[in-house]
């Protein structure tokens, strides 16, 4: 059975989700690699004399890059989220994609309306608004499409 290609709509929910999360992750490993490299080079390239040293070696660059991947998606996600033409959106997104409820689920639009003081319809529009818009900050012109 074949997938359905995922939307620049849902790609840009599915970031703004994780945003919370991979700022966590980049506040973890960045302990982590300050950890690791106290005392030593900041490199992280070493000569290895045995195998086992070579795949721990290749393991740290491994979770290096993806560390500087998780910071370039932040950076992306915060420019995005700072334009003018979203700001006024902010209230909304934040409360529907970065808070969590004590039950582990996401706020549904009624849950922002009551948190914010507004009509749900007014959420579910402002929050299709604001998506639509971050969208094209991230994915450019593949969001007017």
């Amino acid at each position: 059975m074949k997938r359905k290609k995922e939307s620049v709509y849902q790609k840009t929910e599915k970031l703004l989700r994780a945003y919370p999360a991979l700022k966590d992750h980049v506040s973890d490993e960045n302990e982590y690699m300050n950890m690791i490299f106290k005392g030593k080079s900041k490199s992280i390239t070493s000569w290895s004399k045995t195998p086992s040293e070579f795949h721990e070696d290749q393991a740290l660059h491994q979770r290096f890059d993806s560390l500087q991947r998780s910071k370039a998606d932040i950076e992306r996600i915060e420019k995005a989220l700072s334009k003018p033409d979203v700001v006024p959106y902010m209230p909304v997104v934040e409360a529907a994609y970065f808070l969590i409820k004590d039950d582990g689920n996401r706020p549904t639009n009624e849950d922002v309306a009551q948190r914010l003081h507004m009509d749900p319809r007014t959420v579910s529009r402002h929050r299709k608004s604001a998506v639509e818009r971050i969208s094209v900050h991230l994915f450019g012109s593949d969001a007017i499409v």
